[in-house]
């Protein structure tokens, strides 16, 4: 199969609550990644229940910013919501959570991400460098994270640019006016390595505290592909799977009107 981007959420929160939450932006099945920073070193945040993986927990010490990030291999989809607690509720903090389908459900991530040292007092623009990985499956699609805490709050000339053949999934700048989160990803044909890769972000006169990392998901096995219920144009093939039950029941719906 090949891993599709589905959709993604996000949140702010300006020192007022422990709580941030974002809508499942998956379907059933889904492959999620959550990304969280907040002003702070040491800071803790906790995810919404243990079925969620942690891959990364740091500082940007200079800049004196917090990130973790976690997966979790199968969305409940549905549009529930997450809601990840912070240790503290004074923090200003921001979130993004990712959706894509046809990921591996017992394998999702196909060899171990990994991350730059957290390089402190960029100027602006300031390069995101991420370390490259060597996949093992074909068709595994590379996710590129960047991190960034600023020096100054005002918002002014926020961008995100994701490195060179990346698709750009979201240049987030928290209502905080500090916290900075780029996603974006890239399909590899082959198994083999990826190649470092360097996504920039930028504000008008100010510096960054910045730390990059490359996160590769393993597709799905199986001919065919997954059932996107959303979008409803799918034709079911041999080797497909459904997505989402509502689908399933729309064709006995059917059937059942025949007779």
């Amino acid at each position: 199969m090949t891993i599709a981007f589905r959709t993604l959420a996000t949140a702010s929160i300006q020192g007022t609550t422990a709580n941030i939450a974002v809508t499942d932006p998956g379907n059933i099945g889904d492959f999620l990644l959550a990304v969280w920073e907040c002003d702070g070193a040491g800071q803790t945040c906790s995810p919404p229940d243990g079925t969620w993986t942690e891959i990364f927990n740091g500082d940007l010490f200079t800049d004196n910013a917090s990130y973790i990030i976690w997966y979790k291999n199968t969305s409940a989809g549905g549009g529930g919501t997450l809601t990840f607690v912070a240790g503290s509720a004074t923090l200003n903090m921001g979130l993004a959570v990712a959706a894509w389908s046809s990921v591996d459900a017992t394998t999702p991530l196909d060899v171990t991400p990994l991350s730059t040292v957290n390089d402190d007092g960029r100027a602006t623009p300031a390069n995101v460098p991420a370390p490259s990985v060597t996949t093992v499956t074909a068709n595994a699609t590379v996710v590129y994270v960047a991190i960034g805490d600023c020096t100054s709050n005002s918002p002014s000339g926020d961008a995100f640019t994701a490195p060179s053949g990346y698709a750009s999934r979201v240049g987030f700048f928290d209502a905080s006016g500090w916290n900075i989160i780029g996603i974006a990803d890239i399909t590899q044909a082959s198994a083999g390595a990826s190649g470092g890769a360097t996504g920039v972000i930028a504000r008008t006169g100010a510096g960054f505290g910045v730390v990059g990392f490359t996160i590769p998901l393993r597709p799905a096995s199986g001919g065919g592909s997954t059932i996107d219920v959303a979008a409803g144009t799918d034709t079911p093939a041999v080797g497909d799977s459904v997505a989402n039950s509502a689908f399933f029941e729309r064709i006995l719906g059917n059937i059942t009107r025949t007779f």
